[in-house]
């Protein structure tokens, strides 16, 4: 396989890795626009529903809420478009590493005057005053000690273990030239000794040696550190980061590294020899690599702009779930308060449907009473006749009396049951919302990213391009004093307690017991969903509050 066809292979390679993963990203978005289509419709045919079309209930779209917001939270993972909370600088306080430098600071300024002042003396007066030298650094000594005891930090015992020369030597922006060495021998008048120049290295045409700094990669390569344009493959954390940009990055990485690994091979074997196609070919590995990176960087940016399309899209879908999202509490709350009413319909039929046999039985027993009454009971020897007849009346009677209380009695039982059901249901039911909506997004969780202008004239450009930033600016600001106001609570949260509900007179009434503890509604959050639970919560119980007086 020639050259050319392997680093063909290599960008084909990439191209369909990063397009595969775009459809990935593609699917994701499709799957949560059709979940919101789904649920939308839904609530709909609920609220409004047709002959032709499928029945929904409130508890069969509810089902789908949980699904969607589980969506939700993987698409922000998988974007990692979510907000940040910046963390706030803490002041250290003054450490030994502090005093260790600020001591060494001194000590250099003194030495670049002492340095200096030498310079304008004979050299018997610098030959004399070099035996002092060690009272001067028994300061040094000391952070020595420090050093071997473990007191400072690796950066401190670096900056100690240099001399005062070396120290005022490495404020130099430039560095050493090649023809001199690290360290350089001193004669004893203090004068630097000339150094031996380096051998320079042998080169070729076509390949620059590569330098101890290169870095190895997996594939055998070993190349310079600036040519690792997206960062270096060999230093993969324990637990890689699986959002889109982080992919893409290991894509490029990974595709970098074998086109540099290609080249390399390539223009080592190639030596001086020029390229057999000098237009399609570079002549040196370094221009070949510059070439390389370039394209992968378009690659680069390409997949930066898809992903700012992403999140555009995936605000517009959170945007859109929410408005759709607050229609659903109302529509729980009335199948909730639905389904306890027909519940206590039915119950209440069948304490009817019991009176109702024991009045039937009671009347056919009346008529037969009726008919056992005749004139021939009027004679005293018909007397105790008479009698138990008119016993079995009044207990006739008294048991009508007694069906009709009992039928009070239950008829008010099954309302107040059914009231208490339905309050304690309802504050379930609450608390149980607002802790899901809790987890749906909201657009100040998501970083805004790069909204394009649409192509209009010009001066609608400038009047919306000003109109766009002071929007921008503004979201900004929310989402800062959001998170200067919430800033506690990322690290204890604290709850917003909705209030509670008014049971005071059901208490009083004995509908509801001391014991039946209702717990007060809270979230992390105040969206309209949230304001719609409380509303929706509020309504339905003045309705059943209403039955129950």
């Amino acid at each position: 396989m020639t050259f050319i066809e392997k680093i063909k292979r290599w960008l084909t390679n990439i191209q369909v890795k990063i397009k595969a993963e775009v459809a990935n990203s593609n699917s994701q978005g499709q799957h949560l626009s059709k979940m919101i289509s789904v649920f939308n419709t839904k609530l709909k045919l609920i609220k409004n529903p047709q002959v032709d079309s499928e029945k929904f209930t409130a508890s069969e779209a509810y089902e789908t809420l949980i699904p969607i917001l589980k969506e939700f939270r993987n698409r922000v993972k998988y974007l990692n478009c979510a907000v940040k909370k910046e963390r706030v600088a803490v002041v250290i306080p003054t450490t030994v590493d502090t005093l260790v430098k600020t001591t060494l600071e001194k000590q250099r300024e003194k030495a670049a005057m002492r340095g200096a002042r030498n310079k304008r003396l004979p050299l018997q007066q610098k030959s004399s005053k070099l035996g002092g030298k060690g009272k001067k650094t028994s300061n040094l000594a000391q952070m020595a000690q420090l050093v071997q005891g473990g007191a400072l930090s690796a950066a401190s015992k670096q900056v100690l273990t240099a001399t005062p020369k070396t120290a005022v030597a490495s404020k130099s922006p430039l560095p050493p030239p090649p023809s001199e060495t690290p360290s350089s021998a001193t004669n004893d008048g203090g004068e630097t000794a000339p150094s031996t120049p380096a051998p320079p290295k042998p080169t070729t045409a076509g390949y620059s040696m590569r330098r101890n700094s290169g870095v190895r990669t997996s594939l055998g390569g070993k190349y310079d550190k600036k040519y690792l344009a997206f960062g270096d493959p060999s230093q993969e954390p324990e637990k890689p980061d699986k959002h889109f940009l982080a992919l893409q990055i290991k894509i490029l990485q990974s595709g970098l590294d074998g086109l540099l690994s290609s080249a390399e091979h390539y223009y080592r074997q190639k030596g001086t020899r020029h390229p057999t196609r000098p237009k399609v070919i570079n002549d040196t590995f370094d221009l070949c690599a510059e070439s390389v990176i370039g394209r992968l960087r378009k690659y680069k940016t390409q997949t930066e702009s898809y992903h700012n399309d992403c999140i555009q899209e995936f605000r517009a879908q959170i945007k859109l779930f929410n408005g759709i999202m607050i229609e659903l509490p109302s529509l729980l709350m009335i199948s909730l308060i639905t389904k306890h009413q027909n519940t206590r319909s039915n119950a209440q039929k069948d304490i009817s449907n019991t009176l109702q046999s024991k009045i039937e039985i009671s009347e056919r027993l009346k008529k037969e009473h009726q008919t056992l009454l005749r004139p021939t009971l009027g004679h005293p020897n018909n007397k105790p006749e008479l009698d138990k007849l008119k016993s079995s009346e009044k207990s006739r009677q008294k048991e009508s009396e007694k069906s009709l209380d009992d039928y009070q009695k239950l008829m008010l039982d099954c309302i107040n049951m059914s009231v208490r059901s339905f309050v304690i249901e309802l504050n379930e039911k609450v608390n149980t919302l607002l802790s899901q909506f809790d987890v749906a997004l909201t657009l100040d969780e998501v970083i805004i990213g790069d909204p394009k202008m649409k192509p209009k004239a010009e001066k609608e450009l400038l009047r919306e391009n000003q109109k766009q930033r002071k929007q921008e600016e503004s979201e900004k600001q929310n989402q800062q004093q959001n998170l200067s106001k919430n800033e506690d609570q990322f690290e204890t949260p604290t709850p917003h307690y909705w209030p509670k509900l008014d049971t005071s007179s059901l208490i009083e009434s004995g509908i509801l017991k001391a014991t039946d503890f209702l717990t007060i509604p809270n979230s992390m959050k105040q969206t309209e969903a949230h304001k719609a639970v409380i509303k929706a919560r509020d309504e339905e119980f003045q309705v059943e509050n209403g039955v129950a007086r």
